[in-house]
């Protein structure tokens, strides 16, 4: 009965902390939530330009490798990338860019597109996942505070000029104006859990408690969680075949 109820305070205490979190505190980022919102509302409004457009959800893993490593090294390395100027307006930033970029390229030919395309990665149908990580002007460019890694392809798909009836591929059905198999939990739910997990870790370090659990979404069902979690083990794949050194000895993959 007593470890009953003190897993019960320990649960409440947990969630009051993180939903009192202030922006960053307690591993809940609500900025970088916001943009990637932000982002996804992007990708809705682009997706009768592509195919198979799903939506971008947040994973702890990319934001790590960002945060810990610079943008050249990163680059260097083959990682998909994406720069804003800040959390606030940096999607419509990129918004305004994209929608520059898709009138001015269309006229050229293919391989210019894609030389010029270096704040596209965003619009990427073939990229699901997405962290991000606050940076100074000095490591990025002039007026950018903002990089984001996006994950697993390594290919970028640009949309087409003319827009035509959105369609998904096979598996996936139109949904809330995106691509989408299952029901998968949004970026704020899968990263308040990380969270939680953290602050469970946190307590019963501190705290003595034997066999604490890590907690996992109601809905890891088969599906597009799957394909998360492919996703997910795709980023480590790609950090073992690239071998990027700076990702090898200062990062630790594991979740």
């Amino acid at each position: 009965m007593l470890k009953k109820m003190m897993f019960i305070v320990i649960s409440i205490f947990l969630l009051e902390s993180i939903n009192a979190a202030t922006p960053n505190s307690n591993n809940f980022d609500r900025e970088q939530l916001n943009f990637i919102n932000g982002l996804n509302i992007q990708r809705h409004n682009f997706a009768n330009h592509t195919v198979n457009m799903q939506k971008l959800v947040w994973n702890k893993e990319l934001q790590d490798i960002a945060e810990q490593h610079s943008l050249s090294a990163l680059q260097s390395n083959g990682w998909r990338i994406v720069v804003a100027t800040n959390y606030t307006n940096g999607a419509q930033n990129l918004y305004d860019i994209a929608i520059w970029f898709l009138k001015d390229s269309c006229p050229k030919n293919e391989e210019d597109r894609h030389l010029e395309s270096k704040f596209f990665e965003h619009l990427n149908p073939l990229q699901t996942i997405i962290g991000c990580a606050k940076k100074t002007e000095n490591e990025l460019l002039k007026g950018y505070t903002v990089m984001c890694l996006l994950s697993p392809s390594v290919n970028l798909s640009l949309p087409s000029c003319a827009p035509f009836k959105s369609s998904c591929a096979n598996g996936f059905e139109y949904k809330d104006g995106f691509c989408s198999n299952s029901d998968l939990p949004d970026s704020d739910q899968v990263m308040f859990i990380s969270a939680l997990n953290e602050k469970r870790r946190q307590i019963a370090t501190e705290q003595h408690i034997a066999n604490m659990y890590e907690m996992v979404s109601r809905k890891s069902t088969p599906g597009r969680l799957e394909t998360l979690y492919i996703a997910t083990m795709m980023v480590r794949n790609l950090i073992q075949i690239r071998k990027p050194q700076v990702v090898a000895k200062h990062c630790s993959c594991e979740m």
